[in-house]
This record gives C-alpha cells, sequence and structure tokens, in this order.
C-alpha cells in the first residue's frame, strides 16, 4: 500500500461526516432559500414566532443547501471542495461497484479515469440522509417535496446524459417553483394567486438560465414572465406592489440596451440579480395580503 493512499485515510480522530458551507454565488439574487422566503410571505400565515422562524430556517436549509446540494452531486458533478482540491480517497478503497470501469461506472457514464463516482457516493448518501432527516422534522408537507426534488434531480441527471446539459425547466422548478411552494404549504393551504406567483418565478428563472447559456430567444420569455408577475399583482388588486415590481424589473431592460458584443448575456444577468431578488420578495409580500 503507498503512504500517499494511506494519508488520504487518517487513522486519527474527526468527524465521520464532515460538512463545509459557503456562498456560492451573489447572496442577493433568485435562489431556492429566497423562493421559500417569498412562499412562506404568500402564505399570509407567516408570523415572526421564534417557532415559525426555526421552521423557516428549517425549510431554508432544505430547499437551499439540501435539495442543491443533491442537484450539485448528481446533476452537476461537482465534488470539489472550496480551493479546488480533489479530496476524494483512492479508488483502491472504493467498493467494487463504485470504482472506475465497473458497470455501475459505465451506466452512469462516469469516465475511465474519472474518481467523481467515489465522490458522489462519500457526498450524495449524507445529503441526502441529512435532506430525509430535515424534512421528516418539516412534517408530511416537506417529505413530499423532499421526493419530488429528489426526482427533479434524478431527471435532470437523465437529461444531463442525454443532452449534455439539464433541462432548464427542471432545475427552474427545483430552484424556484418547488421551494415556493413548500415555503407556502407549510404555513396555509395553496391558493391560486400564490401558486401563479411561483409559476411565474419559475418561469422568470428558466429565462434567465436560458440567456445566461447564450439564447436570445429567451429574453422574450423573460419579458413574459416579469410581465405576468406584474398582471398577477394587479389583478389581485396590489397595484402599488406591482409598480414596485416593474421599477424592479426595468434595469434588465436597461442593461440588456446598454450590452455590446464582448460582455454578452452574462454580463447583463450580473447587474441585475438584485433587483431580481427585490422583485422577488416584493411580490411575495403582496400576496400575502400587504397593504398597496
Amino acid at each position: 500500500m503507498q503512504r500517499e493512499e494511506l494519508r488520504q485515510w487518517p487513522v486519527g480522530g474527526g468527524p465521520l461526516i464532515g460538512m463545509r458551507l459557503w456562498l456560492t454565488r451573489s447572496f442577493w439574487r433568485l435562489g431556492p432559500g429566497w423562493a421559500v422566503l417569498a412562499g412562506a410571505l404568500a402564505s399570509g400565515a407567516l408570523t415572526w414566532r421564534s417557532q415559525d422562524l426555526l421552521r423557516l430556517l428549517l425549510l431554508v436549509f432544505l430547499a437551499d443547501p439540501a435539495w442543491g446540494g443533491l442537484w450539485t452531486i448528481l446533476v452537476e458533478r461537482r465534488h470539489d471542495t472550496l480551493d479546488g482540491e480533489e479530496w476524494w480517497p483512492s479508488t483502491t478503497f472504493a467498493l467494487p461497484y463504485l470504482r472506475p470501469g465497473s458497470p455501475a461506472a459505465r451506466l452512469l457514464g462516469w469516465a475511465e479515469s474519472d474518481r467523481s463516482l467515489v465522490a458522489a457516493w462519500r457526498l450524495g448518501l449524507p445529503t441526502l440522509l441529512a435532506t430525509g432527516l430535515v424534512a421528516l422534522i418539516l412534517g408530511r408537507e416537506a417529505v413530499l417535496a423532499t421526493l419530488l426534488a429528489l426526482s427533479l434531480c434524478l431527471i435532470g441527471w437523465g437529461t444531463a446524459r442525454l443532452n449534455g446539459r439539464p433541462n432548464t425547466w427542471i432545475q427552474a422548478s427545483l430552484m424556484i417553483g418547488l421551494p415556493w411552494g413548500l415555503g407556502h404549504a407549510i404555513y396555509a393551504p395553496m391558493t391560486l394567486a400564490s401558486l401563479s406567483g411561483g409559476i411565474a418565478f419559475t418561469v422568470w428563472q428558466r429565462a434567465a438560465l436560458e440567456v445566461e447559456s447564450g439564447s436570445q430567444r429567451a429574453w422574450w420569455l423573460l419579458a413574459l414572465s416579469q410581465l405576468g408577475v406584474v398582471a398577477l399583482l394587479v389583478g389581485t388588486r396590489h397595484p402599488l406592489w406591482a409598480a414596485g415590481v416593474a421599477l424592479a424589473s426595468a434595469p434588465t431592460w436597461w442593461a440588456y440596451g446598454r450590452m455590446n458584443a464582448e460582455e454578452g448575456n452574462s454580463a447583463v444577468l450580473a447587474h441585475v440579480q438584485s433587483w431580481w431578488w427585490v422583485a422577488l420578495l416584493a411580490a411575495g409580500w403582496a400576496l400575502g395580503g400587504a397593504p398597496g
């Protein structure tokens, strides 16, 4: 046995399960955690008592790092640490069906030289167990939503294997639609207005994913989703909030008009994420019965 392999498996003390949490990108942007909060606000039943706040924190953990971690492991296949160093063990210690070249590795599409399957096992199993535990604590709605989230991750994995990239509708649903729905359902029965808001922001996120990938036609879908949110707020008799969402959407098109060929779509999106965050929370608060 080589010394290098032994160093990767120290005998000394330490936790059996490691956990590292960090911000993946800008904090003030559309994401599962904020979608949970928006859905909870849209329910109109969220109070600021300690019990509700604790439940909200668990919901954010479930929808963002837990579901997002499953997506990252299964679909995006990112198993690197924050500093980019490979930390997973040598395949000498891997279970036979997790080794490169095994039937499971060939079925899942892992390259012969890729050790990521071992990492997926070591990361995926604890993440799945933690996700299930938090869902059980939150109750039936969270358990059902977690099963649906896992299904979306598996569908995303399948589409990524077939098309080279995951389906953006699936990704947007996992990032916005499902967290919004769970955030609402935990506090109150779903309403048509809240459901429509969740769908509108799911379309908004899907359009953003397509724009980020370079699609120019997706700008039309983005415009329709923003108009849809504004129309929904007008239809539910919240004209002031509708005006606020329209103002929060305006920087998108100001940046789009100033876009040049060198910057591209990604540069435009980078400048407007915080405005979209404002629109998401404003819409959720308005649908929950805020005055205006």
